[in-house]
């Protein structure tokens, strides 16, 4: 049984109190993932239970045995090339419901063409770097993932990033490449205290977003997790700002127990947040990001 079927008998799809639903408001999970084992009608009927109009996939159908993320295709000098498939197929079929990010390899020999195709697909929003090991990390801060970054920033794709500790990487970058969006995934998944001031402190750079996602695996090392995460994501909407926090619930790879509605409302009932900062951090600063209008005709119900 998939984590999406387990969700839809625990919760069965009915919307919480307080949950969705409020006229003029268009929420956007700013990161599921899609696989053969999901099916897009039944995102869309759980979406639709919680008052989700929209989400941004990133496409996962796991790892192979190397540990590369799936699905790929394999390219002539060795390197490999994630593929969109079924999150570009979604995204045509609904596209005010999907759009998608697609990761991208820097040793792919035809990069620039493939942004180029990117870059002239309307519902790919995004272009996302995973930063998996230290070398990569070092290799980050080195230059050899310049030509990633000076091609996204000529096709003005916002880049996600992917890495533990992400206050060391993100601020080489943001200094670097000041017309360049960055998304710090995961709330920069900080190892301790000291690692999750740098990745508050770069909120003062303009051109970085926090997306606030796996907030259980981030701050679970500190005392009294679920005050912590309270706590801390209100010094990030503090520090960042409302319209430059993207909630994000990637439901299907949560490892705590809270379900999908119960991560929506931890935004959504936060009783700290003005109605507007809900707003922002629930699709408006995302929809701003992404540059993705809500449309609300009925052929995409």
């Amino acid at each position: 049984m998939t984590r999406f079927e387990q969700m839809e008998l625990v919760n069965k799809f009915k919307r919480l109190p307080g949950l969705g639903g409020q006229e003029g408001q268009n929420i956007l999970d700013a990161q599921l993932h899609i696989s053969i084992e999901q099916d897009v009608g039944f995102l869309i009927a759980a979406m639709d239970s919680l008052g989700i109009r929209s989400a941004l996939l990133d496409e996962l159908w796991g790892f192979d045995e190397n540990g590369i993320p799936q699905p790929h295709v394999i390219l002539r000098n060795g390197s490999y090339r994630p593929q969109s498939a079924l999150a570009l197929a979604a995204s045509l079929q609904y596209p005010d419901r999907f759009s998608f990010m697609q990761r991208v390899n820097r040793l792919d020999p035809q990069l620039a063409e493939l942004l180029a195709i990117l870059a002239s697909t309307p519902s790919c929003r995004a272009i996302r770097i995973t930063l998996l090991n230290d070398d990569e990390r070092n290799r980050f801060t080195t230059g050899d993932w310049d030509n990633v970054l000076q091609l996204a920033q000529l096709h003005e794709f916002p880049v996600c990033i992917y890495t533990r500790d992400a206050g060391d990487f993100v601020s080489y970058v943001a200094k670097k490449y000041v017309g360049l969006q960055f998304v710090v995934d995961h709330c920069g998944l900080p190892r301790n205290f000291e690692q999750w001031q740098l990745v508050l402190g770069l909120a003062r750079f303009p051109n970085v977003w926090l997306k606030w996602s796996h907030a259980s695996r981030s701050f679970r090392r500190f005392s009294d997790s679920s005050e912590s995460q309270n706590r801390e994501f209100l010094r990030a909407v503090g520090a960042f700002g409302p319209d430059r926090v993207l909630w994000a619930s990637d439901a299907s790879h949560e490892e705590s127990d809270a379900t999908w509605p119960e991560l929506l409302a931890f935004v959504q009932d936060n009783a700290f947040l003005s109605p507007s900062d809900r707003d922002w951090v629930l699709g408006g600063s995302a929809r701003r990001l992404f540059r993705w209008k809500a449309q609300c005709s009925k052929g995409n119900q």
